[in-house]
């Protein structure tokens, strides 16, 4: 899935996903905590080879703003009682990430730390490393530079790679813009 997030001043971030069969959806981005979270989910998703989270669930045909409609009114599948586990767990550590991103510091133990939210939250814990999170931080913070280094009206285009195998094993390595 390609996708796109163009830069404006003093405007929303224009954020566009293009599908393997060419359809795709798109939206304004308003905040910088919803653009991060974006990326957040793009960096870790790719990481861990999650194929049925946030950008699976794109990549099936639901659209950016089904996903912004408040509870009341999602689509059913999009209820949190029926998303796949990968998406749950992608939210979860996405969140603990990005708690790190805007307190300027690393999650002491974040494995530890993310085994007892999982817990709490009674939702299996996935597979996942040390050397995992580290480049996930890194992978995060990278792009985030790429992001800050752009001009008004540049892009940042990345390449959401979905996992063949399916496996956690063998996760793909998020595609970085060359820059």
């Amino acid at each position: 899935m390609h996708l796109e997030f163009i830069k404006q001043v003093n405007k929303p971030v224009s954020f566009k996903c293009t599908r393997a069969d060419k359809s795709s959806t798109y939206m304004l981005i308003f905040h910088p905590f919803n653009f991060e979270r974006k990326l957040i989910h793009y960096v870790l998703e790719s990481i861990l080879g999650f194929n049925h989270a946030y950008f699976g669930l794109l990549s099936k045909g639901y659209s950016l703003k089904d996903f912004e409609t408040p509870l009341l009114f999602k689509n059913n599948m999009l209820k949190p009682a029926n998303l796949p586990v990968q998406a749950i767990q992608a939210e979860i550590l996405a969140g603990l990430f990005h708690v790190e991103l805007n307190d300027h510091a690393e999650i002491e133990d974040f494995l530890a730390i993310a085994k007892i939210t999982f817990e709490v939250q009674q939702i299996k814990f996935p597979k996942l490393s040390k050397k995992q999170i580290t480049e996930i931080r890194k992978t995060i913070i990278e792009l985030l530079v790429q992001w800050q280094q752009l001009q008004t009206g540049e892009m940042l285009s990345l390449e959401f790679q979905f996992n063949k195998n399916n496996s956690k094993d063998k996760p793909s390595k998020p595609k970085l813009p060359e820059g």
